[in-house]
Parts: structure tokens; sequence; C-alpha cells
């Protein structure tokens, strides 16, 4: 019973290296037509790359051409967009947000509102220092993520 469990475990990691090594030699040739673009060399075809399966039956798979493999590692132009566009208002929200936060406990809005009216526990709570200051420091913190998400930006790709 212990020789059928390890014969059940080694496939799959069998068949994780030969997928390793499968992408370890499309990156290597990308690389390859890459810089053989780079010098203007004419791109040769790509090989035919062998299955995963280990039957000997089984049909050869023929690798995507050069165009196709440029199309399926970088996104076109207009799919940035989207993520610019997220990014961009995510920035000012987090900015304008972590602003608001760091100022309005400070102000007189915070403690004389007259939703605080029906809740005096509340107003006494909020008219604490120390949950000011707190709500203050989620502003700051809200303010350098913003800062931090558009210093850190790239694109995917």
């Amino acid at each position: 019973m212990a020789a059928r469990f390890n014969a059940v475990a080694v496939a799959p990691r069998e068949q994780a290296r030969q997928f390793a090594e499968l992408q370890r030699g499309l990156h290597n040739h990308l690389l390859y037509l890459e810089d053989r673009q780079n010098l203007g060399a004419p791109n040769p075809p790509l090989e035919n790359y062998e299955s995963l399966n280990d039957q000997p039956d089984a049909p050869r798979q023929p690798a995507a051409g050069p165009g196709e493999i440029a199309q399926a590692r970088l996104p076109a132009q207009r799919d940035f967009w989207p993520q610019r566009v997220f990014t961009m208002f995510f920035v000012v929200f987090c900015i304008i947000l972590g602003m608001r936060l760091m100022v309005l406990p400070w102000s007189p809005d915070w403690t004389a509102n007259h939703l605080l009216d029906y809740y005096p526990p509340l107003r006494n709570l909020l008219g604490l220092d120390m949950v000011r200051g707190a709500v203050s420091g989620v502003g700051l913190i809200d303010v350098w993520l913003g800062f931090n998400t558009a210093i850190n930006y790239r694109e995917n790709g």
C-alpha cells in the first residue's frame, strides 16, 4: 500500500517538473527571439514542443508562433486604461478621505452636531483627545496609502 501511495505522489511531481522545464525552454526561446529582433535578424521558426503526456502515442502539440506568444505575453495598450483610471481614482479618494479624517476630529463639527444630541456618552467618547488622535492617525495612514500607491504604480506586462 505504501508503494501505491508513492506512485500516486510521484506522478504529479514529475509532471510539475516537466512543466517547469517547458516553461524555462519557452522563456529562453522568447529571450533569444527578442535578442535577434533587437539585432535586426529574422526570426527562426519555433520548434515543436512535446506535450506533457508521457504516452508515446499522444500527438505532439506545436508551439505558438512568435506573434501569438507576443500577444499572449503583452496585453494590448487599451487594456492598461481601466487599471490606470482605477488607480487614479483610488489615489484621489485615499488622499481626500485621509485629509478629511486628519482635520475633521479637531474641528467644532466633530462633537457639535445634532446626531450626537441623542447619545451623550458617545459625544463624550468622541471628545477625548485619544479618539481624535486615533482618527487623525487613520487619516494619515490613508494619505500615505494614496501617495504610496501613486509612487509605486506599475503596469502589468
